[in-house]
This record gives C-alpha cells, sequence and structure tokens, in this order.
C-alpha cells in the first residue's frame, strides 16, 4: 500500500471517529447496550452501575466507552466500512478491503464486524 493510500485511509478513519464521537448517545440506547453487555457475562451490578452514569457519561466511561461507541454507531447505520466507501476513492477502499482480506480471500474478522447491519448476527 503507498504512503498516499495509507494517509487517505488514515485521514478518512480518523474523520468518521470523530463522525462516531460527537453523536449523543440516547438512554434508550444505553438500555439496549446494557441488554447486550448483560448477555456476554458483564455482571448485573455492574450494569447497573452503568446505567446510573447515564448515557452521555457512558460515552466517554473507560473501560466500555468504545463498546457502547462502537454499538451506537450500529444502531445508528454509521458502520465504518460504508463511511470509508463513501470517503475514500474506489482504489483507496478497495485497498482497505485488501488489508482486511485473509490469505484464502475471506473477509477478516474485523472486516466482517465492520460490515454488519443492525440485528444480523457474525455467523458466516
Amino acid at each position: 500500500m503507498n504512503q498516499r493510500t495509507v494517509f487517505n485511509i488514515d485521514q478518512a478513519s480518523r474523520a468518521y471517529f470523530r463522525l462516531v464521537a460527537e453523536q449523543v448517545p440516547t438512554a434508550a440506547e444505553l438500555t439496549g447496550w446494557l441488554a447486550k453487555l448483560a448477555s456476554v457475562n458483564i455482571s448485573l451490578a455492574e450494569c447497573e452501575r452503568l446505567r446510573s452514569l447515564g448515557p452521555v457519561a457512558n460515552w466517554s466511561a473507560e473501560p466500555y466507552y468504545i463498546s457502547f461507541r462502537g454499538y451506537v454507531a450500529e444502531n445508528r447505520c454509521l458502520e465504518m466500512v460504508h463511511y470509508l466507501a463513501e470517503h475514500l476513492s474506489a482504489a483507496d477502499f478497495a485497498a482497505w478491503v485488501d488489508f482486511h482480506t485473509t490469505e484464502d480471500g475471506e473477509p477478516s474478522e474485523v472486516l466482517r464486524v465492520l460490515s454488519r447491519r443492525p440485528g444480523q448476527s457474525n455467523a458466516r
């Protein structure tokens, strides 16, 4: 991958993460995210602690803020793969996809997760 392509991908990725960071999460999104957390072995006490913080505080609270931001972005159809497809040239996007493709031509786990639509599972 040439330096210009790397630069373009970096800039588009940073813009995407700024877009996600600027979102204001709702109480309903917090509730949905907490239900998802509870299903992956986060204790009920920890879920209640996070609920007590509210949606805005959880937007930046360690250690789960990345998970919450990802949930909200997915919920709002702000997936990174679609954002990059719209904001990179076809060649740069192809290079990004190629980087996230395994040697046997299958999408990497990262690309599969980034390509999901809300409500879809990761099952192949």
